[in-house]
């Protein structure tokens, strides 16, 4: 018996990713920024140590980028330390990370990681689990599932779309008159776009811009006509990065 669970045992611990992130802007931010972020995720102490706290970790840029490396059949790539400096604005923008130096180097601390990396959060829904798996579905289970779809599906409107908008540091300061244009495009627009998909896409390239956005309802409609481009004449939009050529192309198209 004891032989058994010892060859089950995994060595190193594990993390806590929620399903919820999908619902979150880092889910559509650049890949170098996900990739941080995952990065400061694994990193972080999961007790507190001798001198860094549960939710904390100790790093570099050069540590990032040799941790992160990967290989092109002999050759190895790296990130540049330019889109691991905008990675790290953008988590910081956020409000996902902050960071300080320190004499032992530069400290994260992830934000909220009590709330996410704590098992007993999400206890209730692995209880559920365990209850319904391997057994009949309740009668109302499908009911309550159809009603909770309805409910996400009336969400999905201007009001969704803006309240994820405003949700950005970068595009929250957008006046009435804006706010009216936004929900205007929303509803005359002729793309069947996948209007939340764009948003939190929009949302994750204002936040790597270095510069206020001065017209937030502008660079809004110039996301929606680049991907009407993209629906209508197949031309792919340009993935958002955090080099600084990227960030220069994007200040001049949509800073005003």
């Amino acid at each position: 018996m004891l032989r058994s669970i010892s060859s089950n045992w995994i060595l190193g611990g594990y993390y806590i990713k929620a399903r919820c992130i999908v619902d979150s802007a880092v889910a559509h931010a650049p890949p170098h920024v996900r990739e941080v972020w995952d990065y400061f995720l694994r990193k972080a102490l999961f007790k507190d140590g001798t001198w860094l706290k549960r939710g904390e970790a100790s790093t570099s840029y050069a540590e990032i980028q040799n941790d992160l490396s990967w290989c092109v059949g002999w050759r190895k790539e790296r990130y540049s330390k330019s889109q691991c400096e905008s990675a790290m604005k953008w988590l910081k923008k956020a409000g996902m990370i902050t960071t300080r130096r320190t004499t032992h180097g530069l400290i994260v601390t992830v934000c909220n990681y009590e709330k996410y990396q704590n098992p007993g959060n999400y206890e209730s829904h692995e209880a559920d689990h365990r209850q319904t798996a391997g057994s009949p579905r309740p009668p109302d289970t499908t009911e309550k599932n159809d009603k909770e779809g309805h409910k996400e599906e009336s969400l999905s409107g201007g009001d969704q779309v803006h309240q994820i908008l405003i949700g950005s540091t970068q595009l929250r300061a957008m006046t009435d008159e804006q706010d009216q244009r936004v929900r205007q495009d929303f509803k005359a627009t002729p793309c069947p776009l996948d209007w939340v998909a764009l948003a939190r896409r929009t949302v994750a390239e204002a936040e790597l811009m270095t510069e206020p956005i001065r017209n937030p309802a502008l660079f809004w409609r110039r996301q929606i006509q680049k991907h009407v481009d993209a629906e209508f004449y197949g031309k792919k939009p340009a993935a958002p990065t955090g080099d600084k050529d990227s960030q220069e192309r994007l200040r001049s198209a949509f800073v005003m």
